[in-house]
Order: structure tokens, then sequence, then C-alpha cells
């Protein structure tokens, strides 16, 4: 080997020269769907979710059970799909009477005739002090010019054998077998179809009001009322006794 100079020591080897490689175009990172450049260029990205297998809760047993109560409620409240529930129905708040169907009050008012816009019908109530007829607009409600105004209502669903007496009477009989009556045997009685007039709101107001010390001289129409009701759940074999 030749002498080298003190630089020519301290050199690094050169690289040996190889076969030439190709350099191809550089590869472009995938971008994701939801990157800003996508999103830019308005595309939309594509999720797709797996769908989750919700099970029912409700077994074809209890759909068959909720059939047969609709249709028992239905013998018990046959107008029920028909009931009005604006604010405008007539509820007295008497302690302890049962609530009345949501056919009660067509049933009552039924017979009405309507002409000019209005709805008439008799008072039925005794002494009548409103002229005889109970005006309601087209929407059953009791056309009572008084002053102060009161708040639009119904007319009320009177009876001919007040409650307080028919109330009386099923005490004094669930006294004597030593059990109860159903409630809805009482709302029965209580609404038996036959017993109920239309009448003013200020005459049904106005009326002597029957207690536990007046209510004897109802007791034997009281009675035939109860007794036709619990034929009546006989033939239907509903439940008269809880």
């Amino acid at each position: 080997m030749p002498n080298q100079t003190p630089k020519q020591k301290n050199a690094l080897p050169k690289a040996t020269t190889g076969p030439k490689v190709s350099v191809g175009k550089p590869k472009h990172k995938k971008i994701a769907k939801t990157s800003i450049v996508v999103l830019r260029a308005g595309a939309v990205p594509k999720r797709v979710r797996p769908q989750r297998q919700v099970r029912s809760l409700v077994t074809p047993q209890m759909l068959a059970q909720l059939e047969a109560l609709d249709k028992q409620i239905g013998v018990m409240d046959p107008g029920r799909d028909t009931a009005d529930e604006d604010d405008t129905d007539y509820r007295q708040a008497i302690g302890g009477r049962p609530g009345q169907f949501s056919n009660t009050f067509t049933q009552t008012y039924g017979s009405a005739t309507f002409q000019g816009g209005q709805f008439s019908i008799a008072c039925a109530e005794p002494g009548c002090i409103r002229g005889g007829t109970i005006l309601m607009t087209a929407k059953w409600v009791e056309v009572r010019n008084t002053t102060p105004p009161v708040p639009p209502r119904k007319p009320p669903v009177c009876h001919d054998v007040p409650w307080a007496a028919l109330e009386v009477e099923l005490a004094e009989r669930e006294r004597l077998a030593g059990k109860r009556f159903t409630d809805y045997f009482n709302k029965s009685v209580c609404w038996y179809q036959p017993n109920l007039r239309a009448g003013h709101a200020e005459c049904n107001g106005m009326g002597v009001k029957t207690n536990a010390q007046t209510a004897p001289q109802f007791k034997k129409a009281a009675g035939a009322i109860i007794d036709t009701v619990m034929a009546d759940f006989s033939t239907q074999n509903l439940p008269i006794w809880a």
C-alpha cells in the first residue's frame, strides 16, 4: 500500500456502487373517511353500526290477558271510548258517591233536540225555576245567563231516587249480609239509567237534599233499584259481592 497522507488516513471509505434501484411514485397515505379533507369535499361518512337485538318484554300470554281485560271493561262501561273528556263535564262533589260511567251523560241527554245552533230538552226536576227547558250549546254546555257569570258546565245528571237513599239501603244490606258489595255494583246502582233525569243546575241545587234521616221515605224505591241491578248482574255473571 502506498504511503498515505494523514488526511487520507482519516477519510471515510467510499460506498461501493451497486445496482441502481428504480424509485417509483411516492405512496399516498390512506385518508380516514371522517378526515377534514373528506368532509370538505362534501362526502358523507358512512358508519355501519351493528343492529341491537331488542328482546320484547310483552309475551303472547300478556297480550291475551290484556285483550280479555279490555273486553271485560267494554261490558262494564260500553261508552268508555266515546267519553267527552273536556273540562265542561259536570261533576258534583259528593263524598263517597261513585263517578259516572262515560256514557251516563249522553244517555240522559241524548233525546235533546238541536235547533238554531242549540240543544234543548225539558227539565225533569220538580218545581223547575228556569222555565222548564234546558238550553245547551253545540258542545252541550248549559246556557246560564247569570250575574256574575259562572264557569261553562254541562247540566247535571239528576236522580229520581237520591244517591243518599241508595247508599243507606246498600249499607243496610251489607250489614245484614256481613260482606261488602263490589265497587262496580255500587256504581251501577248509583247510575242506574232509569233512575236518572235531566235538570238545570239551579233546579238540581234548589232541590230538597236527602240525608240519612230523610232517606227512609225512599227505602222501598231504593230497594227496588238494588234488586233490579242485582238481577242484571246475576244474568251477566258479574260479581256482586267483594
